[in-house]
């Protein structure tokens, strides 16, 4: 039978410090690295949605430009000034020039 011997196998404090330190550095090196993985997916799917939300504004935009420009138009002023406001156009002997 054999004798285990402790003095061999004695740990000392030091050696289990060292060991203590290098699983610290090589969870925090993990952690770390999950860390930045998980901020950059979601920094990614974030962008996704502003650059669909930009796509959506940039689609309203043009529609209210289109709108802008067809109201602007002098039918349509002279139209819904007609239709909505009650007033007739005027005759050419209605109309005073006056001189500067």
């Amino acid at each position: 039978m054999k004798v285990f011997n402790s003095q061999k196998y004695r740990v000392g404090k030091k050696t289990i410090f060292q060991a203590s330190i290098s699983i610290l550095v090589v969870f925090v090196t993990a952690l770390f690295f999950v860390w930045t993985r998980y901020h950059a997916i979601r920094l990614g799917y974030e962008l996704s949605l502003y650059a669909k939300q930009e796509k959506i504004l940039l689609e309203e935009n043009r529609a209210i430009q289109l709108e802008m420009t067809y109201l602007k138009s002098i039918e349509q002023v002279e139209k819904k000034a007609i239709h909505q406001q009650g007033l007739v156009r005027l005759g050419r002997e209605q109309v005073v020039y006056l001189s500067p």
